[in-house]
């Protein structure tokens, strides 16, 4: 081994299967046999099921913010990595999952005042160690030269979402959120980040609030969504 192999790797294990590769964490097999969203709803960016342009979801439910954005859907072996990455110390992975978000923001050619991540409450945070929108929303703010901007905090100690039904989770979620002091969203333009997008109900909130405090459009980016229920009635 050379001494600038030491010091200046040149290989990267792929996340899923280990086998040795370049660059981006993911070698070509594992990315191929990702769920990614082919057929993205014009409102929330979760996979099309049936026809038109707008998923039975957004059909049923008023969204709060303007569109939305994911990488692939949450399922297979990328729902056991995010589960690892939130829960089991694989802070490691956000530099992938980042890497994996920022391509897809490329693809976007929005502009944006501000990239905010989904806040967790301290509480919370102090138990994990960190917040994983927080990490995500730091490296795509790195690679882009956007504006990260840790304005939003978590007021209300809430719940796990997991395993509560739509109503309960926007109950949960009321008035949940608030800026810092002195921060002002009025006629900003901003993108919010999260991990997973699974009801929507935490985005929604996010984006009432920062709407109610004067911002003028509120996206959002996720990693991966909640299949849609193509059962939905």
């Amino acid at each position: 081994m050379r001494i600038s192999d030491i010091f200046f790797p040149s290989n990267y294990k792929c996340i899923f299967c280990g086998v040795e590769i370049d660059r981006d964490f993911v070698c070509e097999n594992c990315y191929e046999l990702l769920n990614l969203i082919k057929t993205p709803c014009v409102k929330c960016g979760g996979e099309l099921v049936g026809s038109g342009d707008v998923c039975l979801e957004c059909k049923k439910y008023s969204r709060e913010f303007d569109k939305g954005y994911s990488v692939c859907n949450y399922d297979g072996d990328i729902k056991i990595k995010i589960l690892s990455f939130k829960n089991h110390n694989g802070k490691y992975l956000g530099t992938c999952f980042s890497k994996m978000m920022y391509d897809k923001f490329l693809q976007l050619k929005n502009v944006y005042d501000y990239i905010i991540p989904i806040p967790i409450h301290k509480n919370r945070q102090k138990k994990r160690g960190f917040n994983q929108s927080d990490i995500l929303a730091k490296e795509i703010s790195k690679n882009t030269g956007k504006v990260y901007n840790n304005i939003m905090f978590r007021r209300k100690d809430t719940p796990h979402q997991s395993g509560l039904n739509r109503d309960n989770r926007v109950e949960n979620l009321e008035n949940a959120f608030e800026l810092f002091d002195g921060v002002s969203v009025e006629g900003k333009d901003i993108l919010l980040i999260d991990d997973i997008f699974t009801t929507g109900s935490t985005i929604d909130e996010a984006s009432r609030f920062l709407k109610s405090k004067g911002a003028l459009k509120v996206d959002y980016l996720c990693l991966a969504r909640t299949p849609v229920n193509s059962s939905l009635e």
